[in-house]
């Protein structure tokens, strides 16, 4: 279309000179009055808060191993997070209100710092046909918006609110801290879960609750499917090598699973903020995807790494935890080492374990 690339100064002073006769004059106007027309934006949040959730609580610690976060990374601005659905949704009401996985989140930039996961059973391949949800949380209550909200003594879980048809100044509360499916209009990048539904257990409730908005970042479309594609294989890895039994073959054997002797993969998948990109209402397009994944049986372990630069086209690496923390150190520009599994004198890092060959990419 012509207006992508016009100037705006001369199209919109003149522009009953640029309504040809021949064309359907209606809908030449309407395009071009909302070319002329300048965009809405939310008003720049003032306060930033402070609250660090669910740090407090154990409820994140069965998702990391040996309780251990990762070291050397800027997470101390974070909020806990222990995603789980909101008291009183139909999902709560069904799976409960036990957390489901871990993220720690960044409110500036308005996505997930890390997510962290923790399966002894696969789940489907299939994602659940679900809607994404908000976190309560984070909804800015100041301004009376949704009564609900704010009568309820317990302020946190996910929930579906249909943001699509409210009005501006609600979606500027309701995104005021968190990404919105409205950030995702006419951009070239994908809703995508840093902990896809298949790596977060067995459980369907789990499953749900991976498509929380504060699971997901802005993905190049250009790469979206290949880095599902790196999920699957991360979930043949963790059937095929590890010996996690899969929802879908209950009451077969699982390869290389022993009695007494059940393996557990340890799952995080993290992001690393470009410094002037966004969509939306600010909200941060990533420059570095990443992920890792550590499974541990007894006293051993294999891990294997994964990361993509968020560009058109960019292509996927599978690396060692190790090759990973060294970049993560980079990019972060950070004082120390990054190490993502230190628990268990950081086995999981160790390059003897590492297993990132077997992804296929």
């Amino acid at each position: 279309m012509i207006l992508d690339k016009a100037d705006k100064v001369v199209w919109c002073g003149h522009r009953g000179m640029f309504v040809p006769f021949t064309s359907p004059h209606k809908t030449c106007s309407q395009k071009l009055h909302e070319f002329c027309t300048p965009k809405k934006e939310c008003d720049p949040v003032k306060r930033k808060l402070k609250n660090k959730g669910n740090k407090k609580h154990k409820c994140w610690k069965e998702f990391v191993l040996g309780e251990n976060l990762p070291s050397g990374l800027p997470i101390e601005d974070s909020l806990y997070i222990c995603q789980k659905f909101a008291a009183g949704t139909d999902y709560a009401g069904v799976y409960g209100e036990r957390a489901n996985y871990l993220t720690l989140y960044d409110r500036q930039e308005k996505t997930p710092f890390i997510s962290f996961g923790k399966f002894s059973e696969v789940g489907q391949t299939t994602w659940p046909a679900v809607p994404h949800m908000v976190e309560k949380a984070l909804v800015k209550k100041d301004q009376g918006i949704m009564k609900w909200f704010t009568t309820r003594k317990k302020m946190s879980g996910m929930t579906y609110e249909n943001t699509m048809d409210k009005a501006f100044e609600d979606v500027c509360k309701l995104g005021a801290y968190q990404a919105l499916l409205n950030d995702y209009i006419d951009v070239p990048y994908e809703i995508t879960p840093l902990l896809a539904p298949s790596l977060v257990g067995g459980n369907v409730g789990r499953q749900i609750a991976a498509l929380a908005m504060t699971n997901t970042v802005p993905m190049h479309v250009s790469i979206y499917t290949s880095w599902q594609k790196l999920d699957s294989q991360v979930r043949s890895y963790a059937i095929q090598k590890c010996g996690v039994p899969s929802k879908e073959s209950k009451g077969q054997k699982s390869p290389n699973r022993k009695p007494h002797n059940y393996p557990e993969m340890y799952i995080m998948a993290g992001r690393v903020p470009s410094t002037n990109i966004t969509i939306g209402n600010n909200v941060n397009v990533p420059y570095l995807i990443w992920m890792a994944g550590c499974c541990v049986r007894g006293a051993e372990a294999s891990s294997f790494a994964a990361y993509v630069r968020n560009v058109k086209n960019g292509p996927i690496v599978k690396s060692p935890i190790e090759q990973l923390e060294i970049l993560l150190s980079d990019l972060h520009n950070t004082t120390d080492n990054v190490h993502l599994f230190p628990a268990y004198n950081k086995i999981c890092s160790n390059i003897q374990n590492d297993v990132s060959n077997y992804l296929k990419i």
